[in-house]
Protein backbone atom coordinates (compact mmCIF):
# COMPACT_ATOMS: atom_id res chain seq x y z
CA UNK A 1 0.00 0.00 0.00
CA UNK A 2 1.07 3.77 -0.39
CA UNK A 3 2.52 6.19 1.99
CA UNK A 4 0.22 8.52 2.94
CA UNK A 5 2.62 11.28 2.99
CA UNK A 6 3.06 10.16 -1.07
CA UNK A 7 -0.10 10.86 -1.88
CA UNK A 8 -0.24 13.95 -0.21
CA UNK A 9 2.07 14.78 -2.42
CA UNK A 10 0.59 14.23 -5.64
CA UNK A 11 -2.40 15.67 -4.42
CA UNK A 12 -0.49 18.98 -3.87
CA UNK A 13 0.40 18.57 -7.58
CA UNK A 14 -2.29 18.06 -9.07
CA UNK A 15 -4.54 20.88 -7.03
CA UNK A 16 -1.29 23.77 -7.92
CA UNK A 17 -1.74 21.91 -11.76
CA UNK A 18 -5.52 22.48 -11.81
CA UNK A 19 -4.87 25.58 -10.32
CA UNK A 20 -2.75 27.16 -12.63
CA UNK A 21 -4.59 25.79 -15.60
CA UNK A 22 -7.71 27.58 -14.03
CA UNK A 23 -5.92 31.08 -13.41
CA UNK A 24 -4.47 30.90 -17.25
CA UNK A 25 -7.80 30.14 -18.46
CA UNK A 26 -9.63 33.29 -16.38
CA UNK A 27 -6.85 35.11 -18.09
CA UNK A 28 -7.41 33.99 -21.61
CA UNK A 29 -10.73 34.96 -21.20
CA UNK A 30 -10.95 38.21 -20.06
CA UNK A 31 -8.22 39.07 -22.83
CA UNK A 32 -10.96 37.66 -25.16
CA UNK A 33 -13.58 39.45 -23.63
CA UNK A 34 -11.46 42.83 -24.01
CA UNK A 35 -10.86 42.25 -27.56
CA UNK A 36 -14.13 41.23 -28.51
CA UNK A 37 -15.49 44.76 -27.18
CA UNK A 38 -12.44 46.58 -29.02
CA UNK A 39 -13.52 45.08 -32.53
CA UNK A 40 -17.17 45.82 -31.48
CA UNK A 41 -16.13 49.72 -31.37
CA UNK A 42 -14.03 49.20 -34.34
CA UNK A 43 -16.96 47.81 -36.00
CA UNK A 44 -19.05 50.67 -35.03
CA UNK A 45 -16.51 53.15 -36.10
CA UNK A 46 -16.54 51.68 -39.68
CA UNK A 47 -20.41 51.33 -40.21
CA UNK A 48 -20.91 54.88 -38.95
CA UNK A 49 -18.08 56.12 -41.28
CA UNK A 50 -19.53 53.75 -44.43
CA UNK A 51 -22.67 55.49 -43.86
CA UNK A 52 -21.00 59.05 -43.68
CA UNK A 53 -19.74 58.01 -47.36
CA UNK A 54 -22.65 56.94 -48.32
CA UNK A 55 -23.85 60.06 -47.76
CA UNK A 56 -21.68 62.26 -49.50
CA UNK A 57 -21.69 59.43 -52.13
CA UNK A 58 -25.69 60.01 -52.83
CA UNK A 59 -25.11 64.31 -52.68
CA UNK A 60 -23.09 63.96 -55.34
CA UNK A 61 -25.16 61.74 -57.34
CA UNK A 62 -28.59 64.10 -56.55
CA UNK A 63 -26.08 66.72 -57.97
CA UNK A 64 -24.83 65.18 -60.98
CA UNK A 65 -28.39 64.39 -62.20
CA UNK A 66 -29.58 67.69 -61.26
Amino acid sequence: MAKKPGLTRAAIKIGTAVGTAERKARETQEAALKQQKEMKKRIAAVAKELKKAQKALQRAVARARG
